[in-house]
């Protein structure tokens, strides 16, 4: 995505192509400032919803039953999730926001 898409401290979420499966993949990303930008799996540790950023707070939230997460690690803030957003890399090259899903994805 265009990294002017995704002003600092904004957080979105897009689709990547899984380089294993070709299936699409939800990302959330979130941008700290200019030169970082942080992506997480959208996928919940309690049940496999979709967690979204569309929330009243500033974190990722999944709609099903309500857990909660650190925008800026990917942690749990409120359960039943039992464990944090997984975590892919990305990287900021030149005009465009790179997500790097792992490669058995």
């Amino acid at each position: 995505m265009p990294s002017d898409q995704l002003a600092e401290l904004g957080k979105t979420e897009v689709t990547v192509r899984g380089p294993a499966s070709g299936k699409d993949l939800g990302v959330l990303l979130y941008r700290p400032d200019a030169s970082t930008v942080l992506a997480y799996s959208n996928i919940c540790s309690h049940q496999g919803c979709a967690v979204g950023t569309e929330t009243p707070e500033a974190n990722f939230y999944c709609a099903c039953h309500a857990s909660r997460y650190d925008y800026k690690d990917g942690s749990v803030l409120a359960g039943p999730a039992p464990k944090g957003l997984t975590r892919y890399a990305a990287s900021i090259k030149g005009q465009d926001i790179v997500v790097y899903p792992p490669l058995d994805a």
